[in-house]
């Protein structure tokens, strides 16, 4: 048995041994103080080449369990050094023994892999925008390529899992990775799951491959080109239904696809974008429309939160069917502002048909569908322009105003009050029917000094309402009220004041005019209107006509004129 006295040289030995150890690990920085800022400058360097932004790095430190720690890290602009992200630090935990003496996996370019877990944490300087992400991979390292087994990224609200390659060929490094993620909540509003697609990441491109996935169930797709980092090139498609044939996604309730094609140039974004939806609302295919939005010349300029939207020319073309729809509009210009669940647009304009359209409004992501308001007035539009885009069969002049208000989460999602001033309307055709049966040829074309109405358009209910209608002419005054179900049925009512200029032109009247002309200034006739858009019909409210004209008749008078006025009635019904 060893004396305690030959234990004690031991026992000192070994805490001298361990206290070295101690005092070396906390001097390691020192030490290898020159071959971190070798590493450091190399990281910098490299990355600034992959990103085409300025790169740097704090500070790196070194602790010998197996942890290597990034502080400060910021990712700025070359030229206006504005921050695009900040890291405030950045760690990199891992066995120094199973680095070391890690088994032999694979072997390339006869040399050894060495396979080892690692894991860690970025931390960001803005921790209300993006929370800690905390990561943990496998990888199997060579010379010249690492394959990442299983990369697990976890934020707050989501993770996403990645598996891929990524090379350090010097002249190309390049990444080439498979995403997928269960799922992501969005404010607790949108739900994104079943994520899944392949990313390829060069020194000089990012190519995203088919990523699809669902948002609150509906399917989406992106696929994206991003070429020359310094000033990059982008190319962007989004479809709805991407795991269905093309012949079959015109079948689903509503689809649609978004291309966008551009170059990043500092702060800005300039390119065309175009938008095409198609919807078949049932098995009839002539209930089948498409809609293209193309924006030529879009730019974008952001600062902080907002944006600065301009385009030179915006066309829209709608077709069915049975018709055709274009719009052209040019100089559209907004200001964006991002909320925290918002999207709001200021001092919006565009022109559109001579006139000029302004207005304010926001896209509320924190509801699904999103909620889109827009409170916008309409200035001196030429309605001879807008008449031909809508192929009317009826011709109407004037300069037509309209203050409203768009909200695609209420029933009717338009509505408002619009005014045309100074103008006529020509082969209307309620009002040819008018003037038919009353054979007074003058309202064929009604020049006019005003018209206005209330209108309100329900897509849901597919209704459109104007009530209220008033025209005011030189010899007429019409009122009532329209309705339009399912954009083809017309009903309502129409009260038409005729002067007695116009009474004495009609020989169908003429009795009548005898009766009560010289009594009243002027008369109204109101009829009643049905059928269809295409092919209206009328209907003489004629005992209205009677109680109206009696109703201004004294007694003596009445007895006088109404089996007269009764048989002047009969003789314009049966002259129709």
């Amino acid at each position: 048995m060893a004396s305690s006295s030959s234990r004690s040289p031991r026992k000192v030995l070994l805490t001298l041994f361990i206290a070295s150890l101690i005092l070396a690990s906390f001097n390691l920085p020192v030490i290898f103080n020159e071959q971190f800022l070798k590493i450091k400058n190399t990281i910098e360097k490299e990355s600034a080449v992959i990103l085409g932004k300025n790169v740097q790095i704090g500070d790196i430190g070194f602790l010998p369990y197996g942890e290597i720690i990034l502080k400060n890290i910021k990712i700025q602009d070359k030229e206006k050094r504005l921050s695009y992200i900040e890291i405030e630090k950045f760690n990199i935990r891992f066995s120094v023994l199973e680095f070391l003496i890690s088994n032999s996996a694979t072997f390339a370019r006869h040399k050894k892999s060495k396979e080892f877990y690692l894991k860690g944490a970025a931390v960001f300087k803005k921790p209300g925008v993006i929370g800690p992400v905390k990561y943990k991979l496998n990888i199997i390292m060579t010379p010249d390529v690492i394959s990442i087994r299983n990369l697990c990224l976890d934020l707050e609200k989501f993770s996403v899992d990645i598996k891929g390659n990524i090379n350090n060929y010097a002249a190309s490094p390049k990444a080439e990775l498979n995403i997928a993620s269960k799922e992501i909540n969005i404010h607790g509003v949108a739900r994104i799951n079943n994520l899944y697609g392949s990313v390829i990441l060069s020194k000089s491109e990012l190519l995203v491959k088919n990523l699809d996935f669902f948002v609150n169930n509906f399917p989406l797709g992106i696929s994206c080109e991003i070429s020359d980092f310094k000033s990059p090139a982008i190319e962007l498609r989004i479809i709805s239904y991407p795991g269905q044939l093309p012949v079959l996604r015109p079948f689903n309730p509503f689809n649609f696809e978004l291309n966008y094609s551009g170059k990043k140039l500092g702060n800005s974004i300039n390119g065309n974008l175009t938008l095409r939806t198609q919807k078949l609302t049932s098995i009839n295919p002539r209930e089948t429309y498409h809609a293209v939005i193309r924006l030529d010349g879009l730019s974008c300029v952001f600062a902080n939160k907002a944006a600065f939207v301009d385009v030179k020319n915006i066309i829209c073309e709608t077709d069915t069917a049975e018709k055709v729809f274009n719009v052209n509009a040019s100089d559209f210009k907004t200001h964006v502002y991002l909320g925290k669940t918002k999207i709001y647009f200021t001092g919006l304009s565009v022109s559109a048909y001579k006139g000029l359209l302004k207005g304010n409004g926001f896209l509320d992501s924190g509801q699904w569908p999103p909620k889109l308001l827009l409170d916008f007035k309409v200035y001196r539009l030429d309605v001879v322009e807008l008449t031909k885009s809508l192929e009317l069969n009826y011709e109407l002049k004037g300069n037509l105003d309209f203050k409203g208000v768009f909200n695609n989460r209420r029933e009717p999602c338009l509505s408002g009050r619009l005014d045309v001033a100074d103008g006529y309307l020509k082969n209307a055709q309620v009002l040819g029917l008018i003037s038919d049966f009353l054979s007074t040829p003058s309202l064929k074309n009604v020049y006019f000094e005003h018209i206005s109405s209330l209108v309100s358009f329900s897509p849901a209910n597919k209704e459109a309402m104007f009530d209220k209608i008033s025209i005011s002419g030189l010899d007429m005054n019409l009122s009532g009220n329209m309705m339009l179900k399912n954009m083809k049925k017309i009903n309502g009512n129409i009260s038409v004041r005729l002067s007695t200029k116009l009474l004495k032109e009609s020989f169908k009247l003429r009795l009548l005019f005898l009766l009560v002309g010289e009594r009243l200034p002027y008369q109204n006739f109101e009829f009643e209107i049905g059928g269809f858009l295409n092919s209206p019909q009328i209907r003489w409210l004629s005992t209205r006509f009677k109680e109206n004209v009696l109703k201004y008749l004294t007694s003596g008078g009445k007895q006088t004129i109404e089996n007269s006025l009764e048989q002047a009635m009969d003789e314009l019904l049966s002259s129709n």
